[in-house]
């Protein structure tokens, strides 16, 4: 069993596919042994069209009969219409933890405005996942998504799990989110993108321990065999390589397999 943590269904600019159906991710999902993944719909991240990518969200969920399960996305520059939608859209077999994109949504991690989505997160008792990234001297908008501007929250709402996606992106970064998995029993990191350091996964694994990794694809903006393959071919035990593949998110998402 292979669960993908860290999934996009609809198309997006600026990445290039041929085709983004439901039956068609099926089919990818099959040959890669993914039997479930978590998706969040590049609709209702990348546009204020929430309502409309939450919609697909569902239709994919019943035409997947229940392998393709999602995210909700806060918007924090639409931050009461997001709570509204999940709200709205309140149906936990199908969405099962929270969406943040700083960089996508130019606002700093640590802003206030992102307070309603943990105070959420916290009654409903949800999981965050978040863009993490590296400051970057070619992307500056990577410098909403610093891992260290999260801990204001992490430690605020010590009951939230946060995954960092992306282990933090870049070297910098990815130390940076180990050192946070490191000192808080709730922060994640996930191996969604183009993260394909020598040796990543041991060190994710030495720094934080496989119970604080999950794979993550960033499908179909990525190809998910390059993070199955890191993972399966990384020196570490079968067990953790279990962990990092299913148990971790069964256990975070609560999926029954």
């Amino acid at each position: 069993m292979i669960i993908d943590s860290h999934f996009h269904l609809g198309m997006s600019p600026g990445f290039h596919y041929y085709e983004t159906s439901i039956e068609r991710y099926l089919q990818y999902m099959e040959k890669r042994n993914i039997s479930y993944c978590m998706n969040i719909h590049s609709i209702g991240l990348l546009t204020d069209e929430m309502e409309r990518g939450l919609e697909e969200d569902m239709e994919a969920y019943k035409l997947s009969s229940g392998k393709i399960l999602s995210y909700y996305v806060f918007n924090p520059n639409y931050a009461d219409k997001s709570l509204k939608l999940m709200e709205r859209y309140k149906d936990r077999s199908i969405f099962k933890a929270i969406k943040l994109h700083p960089s996508f949504h130019g606002v700093y991690a640590d802003d206030g405005r992102y307070e309603a989505a943990w105070e959420y997160a916290a009654a409903n008792d949800l999981p965050i996942m978040s863009h993490t990234w590296a400051i970057s001297p070619t992307n500056d908008a990577q410098k909403f998504s610093y891992p260290p501007l999260f801990e204001k929250y992490i430690a605020r709402y010590p009951q939230v799990n946060l995954i960092c996606g992306h282990s933090g992106g870049r070297y910098d970064g990815i130390q940076q989110a180990v050192r946070m998995a490191s000192r808080y029993p709730n922060v994640y990191m996930d191996t969604a993108g183009d993260v394909y350091a020598n040796g990543l996964i041991s060190f994710l694994v030495k720094g934080a321990g496989a119970d604080r990794v999950l794979f993550g694809s960033d499908g179909f903006w990525m190809d998910a065999r390059t993070q199955i393959g890191m993972i399966l071919a990384a020196d570490i035990s079968l067990e953790d390589k279990k962990k990092i593949l299913f148990e971790n998110a069964m256990r975070l998402f609560r999926i029954n397999g």
